[in-house]
């Protein structure tokens, strides 16, 4: 109930103190569970914090952007720590100025995927400026078209799963009409 509450731009404070710690858990997560490409630990934390953001809004977006971008900074470290951490917190800032200049509304399938490909673009150019070139040169070339493709794919079942809940809440609202 609370996850249809939020969709539909209802949802109580309850709602998105719990989404806020689900999705900031998801975020820690997606930097410990990693899929290795050549070495290189691949992840999916952008994508989190974005699907935080159109399904929670400005609170539970910032707060898990905020989370999953410390954690990476602080606990996983690294030679793209502060890239990596800039970028998480970003995705959350971007997804949520489109969550409000769309009113709030889900962005469809095609539009909520080109956002995840346009910011993934803009996530590698990040980690291409703030780290040091051999190591981005080496990182970008073996993960951006796998971290680029499981974040759309992700994305598109995310999309697909927030459009049949809004359709199966809309029916049900017309079958409650309809019977009074």
């Amino acid at each position: 109930p609370g996850f249809k509450r939020l969709l539909m731009n209802r949802g109580f404070t309850r709602d998105k103190i719990i989404f806020s710690i689900i999705f900031s858990i998801l975020g820690i997560l997606s930097s410990i569970i990693t899929v290795p490409v050549n070495g290189i630990p691949a992840n999916v934390r952008d994508l989190v914090v974005i699907v935080a953001s159109f399904i929670g809004g400005p609170i539970v977006g910032i707060v898990s952007a905020l989370v999953a971008s410390l954690y990476r900074y602080f606990v996983v470290g690294g030679v793209t720590a502060f890239a990596c951490s800039i970028s998480t917190f970003l995705a959350g800032v971007f997804a949520i100025l489109i969550y409000k200049w769309n009113n709030g509304k889900s962005l469809g399938l095609i539009n909520s995927s080109v956002f995840v490909f346009l910011f993934l673009g803009f996530d590698f150019l990040l980690i291409l400026l703030l780290t040091p070139h051999t190591s981005a040169i080496h990182l970008i070339s073996y993960i951006y078209l796998p971290m680029t493709f499981a974040d759309v794919f992700g994305m598109i079942i995310v999309s697909i799963l927030i459009k049949e809940t809004i359709k199966k809440d809309q029916d049900n609202l017309e079958i409650d009409d309809f019977s009074e």
